[in-house]
């Protein structure tokens, strides 16, 4: 099994010229043989 995701988000303001941006990933693994694997990682820029 394995399931997987991302989101992005950007949002601009070109009256002030700021620029915000979201990226954020969800993964999770697993395998057969009992092994579990999850990462789990959060960007903010």
């Amino acid at each position: 099994m394995c399931v997987g995701g991302s989101l992005r988000k950007m949002l601009s303001v070109s009256e002030e010229g700021i620029v915000v941006s979201f990226n954020g990933k969800l993964h999770l693994a697993n395998s057969f043989g009992g092994k579990q694997r999850v990462q789990f990682g959060d960007e903010f820029q």
